[in-house]
């Protein structure tokens, strides 16, 4: 089955896009990300959609609920997943070889065994979580019966079948003849015994390209390394290069280091995973007086890729597309090696080809992040009073409103602020709202102060681009408000809070944000000047290279 499998995988790919299948057969494959609240769409919809199912349309059954609360009994949660699985995309079909996926195990107290989430690539459509029953047999095996309600999409009931290929080995359909299929359960572990697909499939059977083949769970023992509490915590600037097409170009994004005083040959590196802030890698000094991060640490569960976060390493090599745009490929390497600079103090660097890469699974290069040659740069540290920040929009939705503002990266006076250390205040009404699992299912547990860059699983809350949206379903307000929090140089400053009021709106001048670049101050012969008082011009440059000129009169 496995050869016939691989022939309907390059079947499906070139059915439905020719790149469908591309982005599995290189190293640097990214997961998918589940979807934004926008962006959701009806499964029946865009299965529609894919070539030569026009006539698809929902199929309407009575059904029996799916399994959505964590039974009762002995849970093994956050297990290690790895399959063969298929997923439906926009518009295409995928093949995807799963390392590092979320599942759990329970022990129910009722004497069955139940899965979670035996469908890997589904929760790119927020179809959940659901757990499948599973009764004993012999020994250490367990019978999942089939078929078992697995999802509700817009009203549709969706379940997962026992499934095997067509006459033609064209698609998949419901195994009629034997619905059952089997695992073992022992020692922790989880394996699939039978070689069939656990499909999704609507009431009538049609298979929803999705599903998996040789499903195996383990219990992850990994943990996030953790910095001593006595370690002193210093900002970095890492800097690297973005784009394949051009090496010699830059961007950079803001880490902290902990060195412990009292032993600096090893140090720990966090905030090199936006998802995972607190994810930290340790890094050991060598006997050469070179620094090495092994590969293969743990960063911890990522419930938007649905996966286990791990930080590898290896070396970047420039590849070309079908179309000729040039991509980073990487072989793998056992540790990133990192080399304190002649040139500048406070600097380490990789050198090309070396690359720190965040990846979903231990194993399988499955890219979340890559930077390439990365140099870190020991960043100042000082307490700076945040920008306020600008509200875009308030919408105000049959369920929820959506509030849509931008967090200014800068201080008041255009200093640039370390955004590890910024975060904000959503207020409701006159006081500082703070949000809750019950009401925020994405959350783990209450948050008043939100950091900049945070996303939650069910993005109530996200950041992209510089502008964040926030959902609220508290809707008896008058005015909501936002507040800019910064805590650098071991002191928290905040910005004013500017507010939305329901009955007058935002104010015209903040409809557009920009974010300024710099601030600079001259006086009337046009000499730079620090002065306070006096008639001075100030000159304040926007990212957007926009410029603003005002005089001060000032005794």
């Amino acid at each position: 089955m496995r050869k016939t499998l691989l022939i309907i995988a390059t079947g499906l790919c070139a059915m439905t896009c020719a790149a469908a299948g591309a982005p599995m057969s290189v190293k640097n494959a990214r997961p998918l990300q589940s979807p934004l609240k926008c962006n959701q769409w009806h499964l029946s919809e865009v299965a529609a959609s894919l070539p030569g199912n026009a006539s698809r349309a929902p199929r309407k059954a009575a059904a029996g609920e799916p399994i959505t609360a964590t039974p009762a009994g002995k849970l093994f949660e956050n297990m290690y997943v790895n399959s063969s699985a298929y997923g439906m995309g926009f518009g295409d079909v995928y093949t995807q070889k799963v390392d590092g996926g979320l599942g759990g195990v329970v022990e129910g107290s009722d004497g069955c065994i139940y899965i979670q989430a035996p469908i890997s690539q589904a929760y790119i459509w927020a179809l959940g979580n659901p757990w499948l029953k599973c009764t004993k047999a012999k020994g250490d095996t367990i019978v999942m019966d089939t078929p078992q309600p697995y999802a509700i999409d817009y009203g549709d009931p969706y379940y997962a079948y026992r499934m095997k290929l067509n006459s033609d080995s064209s698609s998949f359909v419901v195994d009629s003849v034997n619905t059952k299929v089997r695992f073992v359960w022992r020692n922790d572990t989880l394996t699939q015994v039978d070689d069939c697909l656990v499909g999704l499939g609507d009431a009538k059977g049609e298979w929803y390209y999705m599903g998996d083949y040789d499903i195996k769970y383990t219990v992850n023992h990994d943990a996030v390394a953790k910095a001593p509490a006595d370690a002193q915590k210093l900002a970095y600037k890492m800097e690297y290069i973005p784009k394949a097409a051009k090496l010699d170009s830059t961007t950079y994004m803001m880490t902290s280091a902990y060195v412990n005083p009292s032993n600096l040959q090893t140090a720990y590196l966090d905030h090199i995973c936006t998802d995972l802030p607190d994810g930290a890698v340790k890094a050991q000094l060598t006997a050469e007086g070179k620094i090495e991060v092994p590969a293969r640490q743990y960063l911890g569960v990522d419930k938007i890729y649905n996966s286990h976060v791990y930080m590898l390493a290896g070396n970047a090599k420039v590849e070309s597309s079908s179309t000729g745009s040039k991509y980073f490929n990487y072989d793998q390497t056992e540790a990133l090696e990192l080399t304190p600079s002649n040139e500048k103090a406070d600097t380490i660097t990789a050198k090309y080809p070396a690359t720190l890469l965040i990846n979903a699974g231990r194993s399988n290069l499955y890219i979340i992040s890559e930077y390439v040659a990365p140099q870190l740069t020991l960043a100042e540290d000082k307490p700076i009073v945040p920008a306020d920040p600008v509200i875009s929009s308030v919408k105000q939705l049959s369920k929820c409103d959506q509030l849509s503002f931008v967090i200014p990266t800068v201080g008041v006076g255009g200093e640039e602020l370390n955004v590890n250390e910024l975060y904000y205040n959503v207020y409701y009404n006159d006081h500082a709202y703070t949000f809750t699992p019950d009401k925020y299912q994405g959350l783990d547990s209450a948050m008043t102060d939100i950091p900049y860059s945070f996303s939650d699983v069910k993005f109530d809350f996200y950041t992209s681009k510089g502008k964040t949206l926030v959902y609220f379903y508290d809707k008896d307000w008058t005015k909501i408000g936002v507040q800019s929090i910064y805590r650098g140089g071991g002191k928290e400053n905040r910005s004013k809070v500017v507010y939305y009021d329901k009955a007058t709106g935002i104010d015209a001048t903040q409809a557009a944000a920009k974010t300024v670049k710099s601030v600079e101050t001259f006086d009337l012969m046009g000499r730079k000047t620090t002065a306070t008082s006096g008639l001075t011009i100030k000159l304040t440059t926007y990212t957007d290279g926009s410029v603003e000129v005002t005089k001060t009169l000032a005794k």
